[in-house]
């Protein structure tokens, strides 16, 4: 089990203290079901709001960003939400769900529209540092059938879509170098010894998996996952709020 450090309980008490919006579905709410254990475990009284309850307190304010599968819906969401607050809060994130990209998204797209929406919202509202979010993943389907595909050279489903992922991922990570991100697929790619948990597409691509020791399903966070993941939330929007 992963030990709560001195670092951890610091980073939790610096978001019991600052007022954050993140704007999420269902890995989100592994997320905050694990900042939530962590916070117990460390005697940190950590507010979470209800979903689209936003109150002015300090803690976290959650939104259940748009429809899975429309990408572009959350970002309208989370532009449209950042503007119906009647004080900013301090940090803002918005993810994406692993449902949002499959082999047949158009990832160009719907990162000229996110990378649109977050330079607009970065010039709108100087105060809050906005905080970069890697798209989820799955894991490697482990069937026969996948199996048979893969020696065949021919392309399995859960793969491309993840290699769709690692794409989107990549590009933000690049276009948003120079601003905090909080890499949720690294987290959920890093097996516990270090190691990643990588492969190559049928087009070649090296894109990154879930690994099965963190998921209940394939693509939601069990008991580790959530924690490693909320570890990571902590730490990111913690430094967040000691911008500027």
């Amino acid at each position: 089990m992963m030990q709560l450090t001195e670092q951890l309980r610091a980073d939790l008490e610096t978001l019991q203290a600052a007022r954050t919006f993140f704007a999420h579905q269902s890995v989100g709410s592994n997320i905050l079901d694990g900042l939530t254990v962590l916070a117990r475990e460390g005697g940190v009284s950590l507010h979470i709001n209800p979903p689209d309850q936003f109150g002015e307190a300090p803690g976290i304010a959650q939104g259940i960003a748009g429809r899975n599968g429309d990408p572009d819906s959350k970002i309208r969401y989370f532009s449209d939400r950042m503007a119906s607050f009647a004080t900013v809060p301090r940090v803002a994130l918005m993810k994406f769900c692993y449902v949002d990209f499959t082999p047949s998204t158009n990832g160009d797209a719907v990162f000229q529209n996110y990378e649109r929406a977050m330079r607009s919202l970065q010039h709108m509202y100087p105060s809050v540092t906005f905080v970069h979010v890697t798209v989820p993943l799955t894991t490697r389907p482990s069937s026969f059938k996948d199996s048979v595909k893969r020696l065949m050279g021919r392309p399995v489903r859960k793969d491309e879509a993840n290699a769709r992922r690692a794409t989107f991922n990549q590009r933000l990570r690049a276009a948003f170098e120079d601003q905090l991100v909080f890499d949720l697929a690294r987290v959920e790619s890093t097996r516990p010894d270090g190691t990643p948990e990588n492969f190559r597409s049928s087009d070649g691509i090296t894109a990154a998996a879930l690994f099965r020791g963190y998921t209940s399903d394939g693509g939601h966070l069990n008991e580790l996952g959530r924690r490693l993941a909320a570890a990571e939330f902590a730490r990111v929007v913690a430094a967040a709020t000691r911008t500027n």
